[in-house]
Order: structure tokens, then sequence, then C-alpha cells
């Protein structure tokens, strides 16, 4: 949760995903997309869960598939070459089944 020291300029979104599977296909949806669209905007972006190895890279990875229309499972290697990955699969499957929906309204790959 944020403290009281977070500074106003700080935008802060939080999804309540499950580290499985279960998770509401909107919710991944809308998930993926914001961080997509952060990372086409160039904004600078931190994306966290609990233990920062499931969650997080996985939805990382699937959105910048979706910018960069590459490949999520190699945006998954990619990820987890500069922190330590765990990704659940049903989670994964949930995510990467988003995809198509999120790349329909994702921007252009990033310059």
């Amino acid at each position: 949760e944020l403290s009281r020291a977070t500074p106003r300029t700080l935008t802060f979104c939080r999804f309540p995903l499950t580290d499985g599977t279960g998770n509401r296909p909107a919710l991944l949806a809308l998930a993926v997309r914001t961080v997509a669209a952060l990372i086409a905007s160039d904004t600078p972006t931190l994306v966290c869960c609990g233990n920062g190895e499931s969650r997080a890279p996985a939805v990382v990875a699937v959105a910048l598939a979706a910018v960069e229309h590459g490949s999520p499972e190699d945006w998954l290697k990619r990820v987890a070459l500069h922190h330590p990955s765990d990704v659940c699969p049903g989670l994964w499957a949930e995510l990467v089944a988003t995809l198509p929906h999120v790349r329909e309204l994702a921007p252009g790959p990033t310059d």
C-alpha cells in the first residue's frame, strides 16, 4: 500500500490478480493494456507483485509483446534474464490468451 510519503506525481494502478487460474479475462486485459500503454508512451514504470517472480514478469512480457509485436514467450525469456522469474503456467496461459485483444488496442512499436 502507498505510504503518506508517496509523491503526488506518482500514478498508482493496482490490479488484484491471483497467481494461478481464475482471473477475470477483462481484468487481465486491463492490466496488460495499462502496462502496454505506459511502455508505449516511454513512461518510467515499475511493475511489482508479492514476490515479483510470477505476476509482474508475466504481465510485463505480454505487454511488451503487445507493443513490440514479438512473441510473449521470447519477451518472458528476456525479462527473466534480468530478474528471477517463476511464472505460474495457468496465469501465463490466461495472460497470453488476452494478447489478440490487447494488440487490437495497443499503440504501434516504439522507436
